[in-house]
C-alpha cells in the first residue's frame, strides 16, 4: 500500500469513527424519551361466564406496566373503535384500582374489599385493575377494547389493549 493510499485508509477510518460515536452518542442521550415510549400496559384476560342481567360484579383482573418510569393512571374506558361505548350497548361500568396482592377473579358486589379510584392511581410495575360492570341484555363483542389514558413524567399517552375479558362480557 502506498503512503498517499494509507493516509487516504487513516483519514477514512477516523472519520468513521467519529461518525459512530456521534451515533452511539446520539442514541445513549435519547434514552430516557426512548424509556417513555417503550413503557406499555398488559391487562390480564380471565374466562367468565354469560352475567345475570342488571346485577353488578367486579372483575378483578391483573394490570402490568413495562416503563421504566411510573405511569399515573388518568381513565379508563370501554371504546369499540375509537368511540366510547354507547349506553344503548348495555354496559354500565366503573374502574378501579387495587392492591396487587388482590386475588383475581369475580367479587359480589357487597364482597370486594378495599379499591381506589382509578384517576391519579400511580403504577410501577403492577396491580390490580377493578372493573364494576352491570349488564342489562349484553352479548360479546370482540370489537371492544380498553382505552387508558395516562401519563408518564406529565406527557399524556394513550393505549388500546384487546382482552378476551371485555370482548367476552354478555348475560345470560
Amino acid at each position: 500500500m502506498s503512503n498517499r493510499n494509507a493516509k487516504v485508509f487513516t483519514v477514512s477510518f477516523i472519520s468513521f469513527m467519529f461518525l459512530l460515536t456521534g451515533i452511539l452518542f446520539a442514541a445513549c442521550s435519547n434514552t430516557e424519551a426512548g424509556d417513555l415510549n417503550k413503557g406499555r400496559f398488559t391487562v390480564g384476560s380471565m374466562s367468565t361466564d354469560d352475567f345475570p342481567p342488571d346485577k353488578s360484579y367486579f372483575l378483578v383482573m391483573p394490570i402490568e406496566w413495562t416503563g421504566s418510569q411510573p405511569a399515573v393512571i388518568d381513565s379508563i374506558k370501554i371504546v369499540i373503535g375509537d368511540a366510547e361505548i354507547p349506553d344503548t350497548e348495555g354496559i354500565s361500568y366503573e374502574f378501579y384500582a387495587g392492591r396487587p396482592n388482590k386475588a383475581i377473579g369475580v367479587y359480589p358486589e357487597n364482597t370486594i374489599g378495599g379499591k381506589q379510584n382509578i384517576q391519579g392511581y400511580e403504577i410501577k410495575e403492577e396491580g390490580r385493575l377493578i372493573l364494576k360492570v352491570k349488564l342489562s341484555n349484553v352479548n360479546k363483542n370482540t370489537n371492544r377494547q380498553l382505552k387508558i389514558h395516562y401519563s408518564v413524567n406529565g406527557k399524556s399517552r394513550e393505549q388500546t389493549i384487546s382482552t378476551s375479558t371485555i370482548e367476552g362480557l354478555s348475560t345470560k
